[in-house]
């Protein structure tokens, strides 16, 4: 009997996955300008624009010195992705951090490869 309850606990655990969602991720690396100079630190995230419904992973990179890359944070899958950049920047001789400007979002075409992508914050952007 506890053979057979084993059994079937494993068919269980085998059938479910094992937590591999198959999305395949991609990385994405680049440089990131504010007001035509290197943004000097902030988050950028790459959202997926599905419309399958699936839940796709978000990815994320740190920028510093206006240079990214997602092997440093995680992955992106393929398709339409909407790219969040947060910029900001230490005040000098300061711990303190100050935001550079409002959450600047761009939509992008995430090819089925690894990829260089740069992005131009345009100064316009209103100020936090």
């Amino acid at each position: 009997m506890c053979y057979k309850i084993f059994l079937f606990f494993i068919s269980l655990f085998l059938l479910s996955g094992c937590g591999d969602t198959g999305t395949k991720l991609y990385h994405i690396s680049g440089e990131i300008t504010y007001d035509g100079k290197p943004l000097p630190e902030g988050v950028i995230y790459f959202t997926p624009n599905s419309s399958t419904g699936k839940l796709e992973t978000q990815g994320l990179a740190f920028i510093l010195n206006g240079k990214y890359n997602t092997t440093n944070g995680r992955g992106v899958s393929a398709g339409s992705i909407s790219v969040v950049i947060s910029g900001s920047q230490h005040l000098a001789g300061k711990e303190e951090v100050t935001t550079l400007f409002e959450d600047y979002i761009e939509e992008f075409e995430m090819p089925n490869q690894n990829t260089v992508k740069n992005f131009d914050v345009p100064r316009n952007i209103i100020k936090r």
